[in-house]
């Protein structure tokens, strides 16, 4: 179909309108219809809906297409990548190279500092062993409450059909 805008009247453009509904127009008759209804400045419905949707239509296109990016925004890219690595691993070894094991250690006993180093570690090595033992009674505690949880919920569902039963296993069996 060969369009000529100057020749087509309203009556002929909403025709058009109503076969680009249809997707009865190839490529170059959508183009040139494009350009007709761009230009038109009478009065119809159809036609203000196709200008709508072609305009929908064109703003969509416009952006499914990537955006090219300059190699000078890779460059810049990779860059700056490089340099916060080697900024990371400078603090990295400044901060292994500065840190020496005994230098941060401070132990005090009654609020006055511990100035002998055995003695220091002795006192370091009792509270450590303080706290290891306070760890494992907390964990024999909560693993009796564990064992109680399961026995209670163990005594409740036995009552219950099998396929509605609890499925679990006591994490000491496992």
């Amino acid at each position: 179909m060969i369009m000529k805008p100057n020749a087509l009247q309203q009556h002929d453009i909403e025709l058009l309108a109503e076969a680009w509904f249809e997707g009865r127009l190839d490529r170059d008759e959508e183009a040139a219809l494009r350009q007709i209804v761009a230009g038109y400045r009478g009065k119809s419905e159809i036609i203000e809906q196709l200008r709508g949707v072609m305009g929908f239509e064109c703003a969509m296109r416009r952006g499914e297409r990537p955006a090219r990016r300059s190699p000078r925004r890779y460059i810049l890219s990779a860059a700056a990548s490089l340099a916060a690595l080697l900024a990371i691993g400078a603090v990295v070894l400044w901060r292994t190279n500065t840190a020496r094991p005994d230098s941060d250690i401070s132990v005090y006993r009654q609020g006055r500092p511990v100035t002998d180093r055995n003695m220091a570690r002795r006192i370091a090595m009792r509270d450590m062993s303080q706290s290891r033992q306070f760890i494992r009674e907390m964990t024999n505690m909560a693993n009796t409450e564990l064992d109680r949880t399961y026995a209670i919920i163990s005594e409740t569902s036995a009552d219950l059909p099998a396929e509605l039963r609890p499925r679990f296993e006591h994490p000491q069996n496992k």
